[in-house]
């Protein structure tokens, strides 16, 4: 029978936790959708989110996928009258029992500003997360009208 947790171990697993959690690029909030998580052979697993971030998510499900498995992601967004949905490519970054961590590797600029209007919606600290968008280079709008010489 394992041994209960201490005080100083719960305090250092909170700690670690925290330390997580601040090396993390982007905020992360706690939202719950439908989502579908699906392999290149048509393997598909249903679940919900945990928490969402403009990084990745965490995908509550019974079975998972093996670490570092590209996947393609489908979010049902709720409350929608159009019943719109996000779909998203990523990988599998970490497994525990009850469920994995993804991580985002592609989407498209209209799924990009729907989720970050989702995310603004359910934060708990808006203007965290407003600087967050703002400074990351990679969630910064391009004007379509300026062109590049090659």
């Amino acid at each position: 029978m394992p041994k209960p947790k201490g005080k100083e171990e719960k305090r250092t697993e909170a700690n670690e936790k925290s330390q997580r959690q601040d090396l993390r690029e982007f905020t992360r909030c706690n939202i719950c959708l439908k989502a579908e998580v699906r392999l290149a052979n048509g393997i598909l697993l249903e679940g919900e989110t945990e928490n969402i971030s403009m990084k990745g998510l965490w995908f509550r499900t019974e079975k998972t996928f093996p670490k570092d498995t590209p996947v393609k992601i489908h979010l049902y967004l709720s409350g929608t009258q159009d019943k719109e949905a996000l779909d998203i490519r990523g990988s599998v970054v970490r497994i525990e029992a009850d469920g994995m961590g993804i991580c985002f590797e592609e989407i498209d600029s209209d799924s990009v500003e729907h989720l970050q209007r989702l995310l603004m919606y359910n934060a708990i600290e808006i203007d965290k997360m407003h600087q967050e968008f703002e400074e990351h280079l990679g969630l910064k709008k391009y004007n379509k009208s300026v062109t590049f010489d090659t």
